[in-house]
């Protein structure tokens, strides 16, 4: 998904879909779209720095398991040397995270040969596969098929920028002496004539004792409040601060950070990961059994 291209499409029916596209001007929209990626790039290359760790515990009767790293294993090979379709294995994390950003789930079809995992690989669009045979992630960022933590956001900059956008007056051949009633019937009757004889090829019409005043405004720029606006409503939709992507980030806004973006990613993958590409015998705790596996980050 290109966000700079389909952002307005992010709305999922709290707003009228003609209007959005009146509404968010050419830079409200390059802007946000751009900020919007900033922020989802910023996730996506750190989650894509993650080693996965492939781990034996040996189970101890004082509750405290003895853990041992499984380095060298077909699963720790497979999760974080091979390239699984991309360039390496970087890419390969960065675009499973972006596409959990952008869409509410992504689907991971693992490989075996006898019980020994070779390669891990995106589902294509269009290519078939069974749930119970891939490894499937569900975005902590999506609450279903068409709505993101996105959508609260764009709404409310939407209808921020929508306010306050007054274009001109219209001075109409009447007073308000005549009383409100009468004054708002007279405007609202001498706005539908002018809207239906003008709808000719875009021509507007004024008659001789009409005239319209236009501001001088710029509507294609965003002024800085604006501009400050989206970038805190985005970025508390995210749960993060600026800093984080400027590289100033304190040791708290980075473990918020981390809170808030990662860790909800992290524990879909350890999960999903365990499970799929682990036997049940060997990753379930079991009394009396000695060891169990499991995938951690």
């Amino acid at each position: 998904m290109k966000l700079i291209d389909n952002i307005v499409r992010i709305f999922t029916g709290r707003l009228n879909k003609y209007t959005q596209h009146a509404s968010w001007s050419g830079g409200a929209v390059n802007f946000t779209s751009n900020f919007i990626m900033n922020i989802q790039y910023r996730i996506a290359n750190e989650l894509s720095k993650t080693y996965f760790n492939h781990v034996q515990y040996t189970t101890n009767d004082t509750g405290f398991d003895y853990m041992k790293n499984m380095t060298g294993s077909d699963i720790d090979e497979v999760l974080n040397w091979s390239p699984k379709g991309y360039e390496n294995t970087t890419e390969f994390w960065r675009e499973v995270t972006l596409q959990l950003l952008q869409s509410k789930s992504i689907h991971l079809k693992p490989t075996f040969s006898d019980t020994t995992l070779t390669d891990l690989r995106n589902v294509n669009d269009g290519e078939e596969f069974k749930l119970n045979e891939t490894v499937n992630i569900i975005s902590p960022f999506f609450s279903n098929e068409n709505t993101s933590l996105l959508d609260n956001v764009l709404t409310s900059v939407y209808d921020k920028l929508a306010a306050n956008k007054t274009k001109a007056f219209l001075k109409v051949n009447t007073t308000f002496d005549v009383g409100k009633n009468e004054f708002k019937a007279k405007v609202l009757e001498q706005l539908a004539t002018m809207q239906e004889v003008g709808e000719f090829n875009g021509i507007g019409v004024l008659d001789a004792k009409t005239d319209l005043i236009e501001l001088n405004n710029s509507y294609s720029v965003l002024s800085a409040e604006e501009l400050g606006f989206i970038k805190t409503e985005i970025l508390s939709g995210y749960g993060i601060s600026e800093s984080v992507l400027t590289g100033t980030a304190t040791q708290e806004e980075t473990n918020t950070f981390y809170a808030n973006a990662m860790v909800p990613l992290l524990n879909q993958l350890e999960r999903e990961l365990t499970y799929k590409l682990i036997s049940s015998y060997k990753r379930v705790r079991r009394e009396g059994k000695q060891s169990y596996q499991k995938n951690s980050d």
